[in-house]
């Protein structure tokens, strides 16, 4: 998961985004993200919730069969 996460920063690098409005410098920090960031993400939704599954389901509205249907439709 993380790798894939990561793999938005190659694709916001090939996309000019903001023009002369930022600075590449500012697009990347704004824009981009970091392997912390999913951390911190993990760790508040283990805090809060427990398991990825009990957040999807609890805060979200994923069931089970949503996600399912969702890996069905999104995933190689």
């Amino acid at each position: 998961i993380e790798q894939d996460y990561l793999l938005t920063n190659q694709l916001l690098n090939a996309t000019p985004r903001l023009g002369k409005v930022l600075s590449e410098e500012a697009q990347r920090v704004l824009l981009g993200v970091q392997s912390d960031f999913l951390d911190a993400s993990l760790a508040t939704i283990q805090a809060h919730y427990g398991t990825v599954d009990q957040y999807l389901d609890q805060a979200i509205g994923l069931d089970p069969s949503k996600r399912q249907q969702l890996r069905s439709a999104y995933l190689e």
